[in-house]
């Protein structure tokens, strides 16, 4: 046998495809046949990491291995030299079998991460098994990744594993790293606070009641919305109260504080999607017949490249493009009854100011015979104070061989972009987004 598949199967009326004495059977029947399978595929099973890590351990010949919807390239990391994750949900167990891989990995050269979204802890076990490797790897690839959590880890550790996957992967061998636009998951009330993405008093109907400290938001018997108070890539809401579904509607807008009391969808700069399944902006329907939603539900939004996706439930349900990139999520309502939603979480972008990414990139640049060419840490937000001074002292190291170089969207200041711009062997600087953008052509 060189194939075996247990995805697709469905579950029970408990939620689990197997009970738990025949799941173990069935688990150490496949560590059995491992030694002679090339492509297994666990879809089905729900294995844990540990069980993973052994069919992985037995499989010497394994090519592919799926645990839940990413088919990882197992012999791609064994004795290729590049692998890919772009586009992909890389969980903590598919994390655990990539790190475990990576450790053995003697001719991986390029990682790509680039879109993923990625657990925080997969991250620290990607870079756990690069630190213990020795894979001569020249490019890292983590551009437009987004860091998830599950609720389990409060952000600031998300930064920390962050650093632990940067950290394994610099080496001397190490010639490009691109970790642009970096973007995390915040589930936390203080994270959420902290980036302004609670609904905000002063974007919210003054009749419109605030709970949680802006992690909800009540509104009874009124036209009007509340917004949040930040853009953010996604949220998710959970209806607490949809009395009339025809009047609840929950969107986007920009924020406006004169449109305030009409529902989203009445004018140009707002789109809304009402509880019975329609979708209107410009006060007309621009889609009708979609999936309605009611109080239970879980409504996620997400923006990108102008297309405001809403999921209900995990399920697709409607997407409108031509849509700003500046407009805030939020929730309205018109005329009588009640509307009320919590936020479950939502995506900070640019939340790191990248300097879980920085230090370790720094320290490489410091190592003599290091072959560091390319940096491109845009997108970030804005960095702390101190930051850029590290860069700048860094670059001036005599080991420091960077020629490329994209801080755009850093917010520095004059000076520090100033100090960057006169190392010896930059050629190419991306400014854009600080207080010389208008002159960094110059540079």
């Amino acid at each position: 046998m060189f194939e075996l598949r247990l995805g697709g199967l469905r579950p029970g009326s408990d939620g689990s495809v197997f009970g738990p004495e025949l799941r173990a059977d069935l688990v150490q029947s496949v560590l059995t046949l491992a030694a002679h399978l090339r492509h297994l595929d666990l879809g089905g099973l729900e294995v844990g990491a540990d069980e993973a890590l052994a069919l992985i351990s037995a499989g010497r010949v394994l090519q592919t291995l799926r645990i839940r919807k990413w088919v990882i390239p197992v012999g791609e990391l064994r004795s290729g030299e590049s692998m890919s994750t772009v586009g992909q949900a890389v969980g903590e167990i598919e994390g655990a079998v990539v790190g475990a891989l990576l450790k053995a990995s003697t001719s991986l050269t390029k990682l790509d991460l680039s879109g993923s979204s990625c657990a925080a802890e997969a991250a620290r076990l990607i870079g756990e098994g690069l630190r213990e490797g020795a894979a001569p790897l020249a490019e890292l690839r983590l551009a437009n990744v987004l860091y998830t959590t599950d609720g389990r880890i409060p952000f600031e550790a998300v930064l920390e594993r962050q650093a632990a996957l940067m950290s394994g992967a610099c080496r001397l061998s190490l010639r490009e790293v691109d970790c642009s636009a970096q973007a995390v998951e915040a589930t936390d009330t203080a994270a959420l606070q902290r980036h302004a993405l609670l609904f905000a008093p002063e974007l919210k109907l003054a009749r419109a009641s605030l709970g949680d400290d802006g992690r909800s938001v009540r509104l009874e018997d009124s036209n009007g919305r509340a917004l949040l108070g930040a853009v953010s890539p996604m949220v998710e809401l959970v209806v607490q109260q949809c009395t009339s579904r025809d009047y609840c509607c929950i969107g986007a807008a920009l924020p406006g504080k004169g449109a305030l009391s009409h529902f989203l969808g009445a004018d140009a700069e707002s789109w809304g999607y009402w509880g019975d399944g329609r979708i209107t902006h410009k006060v007309s329907y621009v889609q009708s017949d979609l999936p309605p939603y009611k109080a239970g539900d879980r409504i996620r939004m997400t923006l990108a490249g102008g297309v405001l996706a809403w999921h209900i439930n995990g399920q697709r349900a409607a997407e409108v493009r031509g849509v700003p990139s500046g407009v805030h999520f939020g929730v309205s309502r018109w005329s009588h009854g009640t509307v009320e939603v919590r936020i479950e979480r939502a995506v900070v972008a640019g939340a790191s100011g990248c300097r879980a990414m920085l230090r370790p990139l720094c320290v490489l640049m410091g190592r003599e015979g290091n072959a560091l060419r390319t940096v491109r840490l845009g997108g970030n937000g804005a960095w702390a104070a101190g930051d850029g001074a590290t860069l700048a002292a860094a670059l001036g190291a005599a080991s420091c061989l960077v020629a490329e170089l994209d801080v755009s969207g850093s917010q520095l200041a004059a000076d520090e972009c100033l100090s960057l711009a006169n190392s010896r062997h930059l050629h190419t600087l991306d400014l854009s987004g600080t207080a010389v953008a208008a002159s960094a052509a110059s540079f």
